[in-house]
């Protein structure tokens, strides 16, 4: 028995396990016999992985990695190497270890130099010594108060926090405040339309997307969205924002399919949270961009997590000020505390919901999918791993599944899938 992505499933196999859809919905029972039509059938419906019999994803990888030309591996375990500074502590930082091998592999095999890998040439010890001496650093409070971002906001972002504020607000309401700005509207529906969701009728209204996906969820999701269209015109002089979001949209993706692996969370709040986990950074950037670079180069120099170079070099972090920038902007306070700990999710008072978004993000740093300023993959705390109840089996299927709605969502929020 073993879980297979979509796209490896072949006619004849045998379900092990019912397949269930979206709000568990019976797809085919256990022991049916796969067809063609029934393969096709569980794509439509957007299903990611089967439990079938008789092979496993595993089996399929180790298989790929047989075929891979030996000089093409030698050069993917060097990268991956690299990547990761020390050996996994954890089942989890394993798997991961194996998959990014895995990719490189392939991504060598397609002709990818990987150039855009290595730090850039402002974070190399070589680059010009950067004074930082006259630069203020603020309070974090003073530093979330200066900031001129929230008065950047589209008013859509207010009108749906007073609606979801108030206790007469009904679904009724949030689709009416939703649908008068034609942007946002047509912008969740291409969401709830994509791949993302993979509902297999398409919705075309957004009080029908409210019906189906719920108030909370989708007022979370046009929060989310309004966000990004706040900070479109953060400067480039440190890192370059499409690289910025992408990194930010791919943490996001991940966050939500590992939530959907636990019982009982919510997947568009872990979606929003992957994206708004690193918009601290943004704001330290605005105000202090020679410190933030000297924190990347200690960084690259010393083989540090960021968020340890931030606090050497400025006496905090970007998670703690996006998670102050979230309580300042009234944000529900679960999604505050999952930005906030999402380096430290132990010390959270929703572990688990931490802990994902802390291996969404690691997943994403691991797969070079955008960057943020993260040049190697942390190390997994045990603490983190503990507190979630999916196998690093599940790696591997999200990472296929993740592919293809990152494109969908990046070229959905800013109009083209991105740099590498």
């Amino acid at each position: 028995m073993g879980r297979v992505h979509t796209d490896n499933l072949t006619p004849g196999m045998k379900l092990t396990a019912d397949l269930l859809g979206p709000r568990g919905i019976l797809i085919l029972p256990r022991g049916a016999v796969l067809t063609g039509k029934s393969i096709q059938t569980i794509k439509i419906w957007g299903i990611s992985e089967a439990d079938v019999e008789g092979i496993s994803e595993e089996d399929i990888a180790k298989r790929e990695m047989s075929r891979i030309d030996p000089e093409i591996l030698r050069k993917a375990e060097e990268r991956t190497e690299y990547l990761f500074s020390s050996p996994p502590a954890t089942p989890f930082g394993g798997e991961l270890r194996r998959q990014v091998l895995l990719e490189s592999a392939k991504r060598y095999a397609n002709g990818d130099s990987f150039g855009d890998f290595e730090p850039h040439e402002l974070f190399r010890d070589s680059a010009k010594a950067v004074s930082y001496d006259d630069e203020r650093v603020p309070a974090i409070h003073d530093l979330v108060s200066d900031s001129t971002r929230l008065s950047s906001f589209p008013d859509i972002y207010f009108q749906i926090s007073q609606v979801l504020a108030s206790p007469k607000s009904s679904a009724h309401h949030i689709a009416d405040v939703v649908s008068k700005d034609t942007s946002l509207a047509a912008k969740l529906l291409r969401l709830v339309n994509s791949s993302f969701y993979g509902f297999p009728a398409r919705i075309d209204s957004i009080p029908r997307a409210v019906a189906i996906i719920g108030v909370n969820e989708l007022s979370t999701l046009a929060i989310g969205i309004s966000v990004i269209s706040a900070f479109r015109d953060v400067p480039e002089d440190v890192f370059g924002m499409q690289s910025f979001w992408k990194h930010s949209i791919a943490c996001g993706v991940f966050a939500r399919i590992y939530a959907s692996l636990e019982v009982g969370l919510s997947e568009e709040r872990h979606f929003v949270a992957g994206i708004l986990h690193d918009i601290g950074r943004l704001v330290m950037i605005e105000a202090m961009p020679r410190h933030m670079i000297a924190s990347i180069r200690l960084s690259v120099r010393r083989r540090l997590p960021i968020h340890i170079a931030e606090q050497q070099v400025i006496g905090y972090d970007h998670a703690t000020v996006g998670g102050v920038l979230l309580h300042e902007w009234g944000f529900p306070s679960m999604l505050e505390q999952i930005v906030l700990f999402h380096h430290r999710p132990e010390e959270s008072k929703n572990v688990t919901e931490s802990a994902i978004l802390t291996l969404a993000d690691i997943t994403t740093i691991g797969l070079r999918m955008g960057r943020s300023g993260s040049f190697f993959v942390p190390e997994v705390a045990p603490d983190a791993w503990d507190a979630v109840h999916f196998p690093p089996s599940a790696i591997a299927p999200a990472i296929m599944q993740a592919e293809r709605q990152i494109s969908e969502i990046l070229a959905l929020f800013l109009g083209k899938e991105g740099d590498q």
